[in-house]
């Protein structure tokens, strides 16, 4: 097999599905990947969404835009516009495991207004629900079928996205946001966690194999390429 070339497989059986999530989230509970979701659903269980940084907070509509800046503004908080109408500016999508087709529930979604700066190396024991940097400006968590909404998204180009699960990371660009409508996210090659380190963080993780129970297999056929 070629470098970078991954192998797929057939997500669709629920052992094999538990059988991943489970994987998943045990390494994010011994502390391996250090910062996980957020330990209580009910906080946004359904994709909700969480302020994080300020700005103007209003919702607005598809129809006129206040486009002044606020004051004490910084970065793109100053991107932030208040709609009227009763909409706002809102980008929406869906989490999913690097293979593209296993939906991620509980998987942080934000916009940062600073920088991210990488995972401090080792073992770490981070309240979950956590943010690792990066100024979040606006958050929100996937639901049970990976979907997400952020509301009060800054508008114009080249926004920046961070998705994030443990310390699976992956850092994108949405090309254009427009004010006071919905934008979707279609593609989940954009919204898929990363399968390299090419493309975003993957956390060290240790496990032990055996005849019985070929672990180490399941993360090359779903999690990771071959290439690293």
């Amino acid at each position: 097999m070629e470098e970078g070339e991954y192998d797929t497989f057939d997500a669709g059986g629920p052992s094999v599905k538990s059988a991943l999530r489970s994987l998943f989230l045990l390494a994010g509970l011994v502390g391996v990947m250090g910062l996980g979701g957020a330990c209580d659903p009910s906080t946004n269980g359904g994709g909700g969404r969480r302020d994080g940084g300020g700005g103007n907070g209003d919702g607005g509509g598809n129809g006129d835009v206040d486009m002044s800046i606020p004051p004490f503004c910084e970065g793109l908080q100053c991107n932030q516009v208040q709609c009227s109408g009763g909409v706002t500016t809102t980008l929406t999508g869906k989490v999913y495991a690097p293979n593209g087709t296993l939906p991620l529930y509980n998987a942080i979604v934000y916009v940062p207004n600073g920088i991210v700066e990488p995972f401090t190396p080792g073992v770490t024991c981070d309240q979950c629900g956590a943010i690792s940097s990066g100024k979040p400006l606006v958050t929100a968590l996937t639901g049970a079928d990976g979907s997400f909404r952020l509301e009060n998204v800054p508008v114009g180009d080249n926004i920046p996205l961070v998705i994030q699960l443990g310390r699976w990371r992956r850092q994108v660009t949405i090309p254009h946001v427009d004010s006071c409508v919905e934008t979707p996210i279609t593609d989940v090659n954009v919204t898929r966690l990363p399968r390299n380190k090419g493309e975003g963080d993957i956390p060290q993780m240790a496990i032990a194999s055996g005849d019985a129970d070929p672990f180490e297999c399941l993360l090359r056929r779903g999690w990771r390429s071959r290439s690293g």
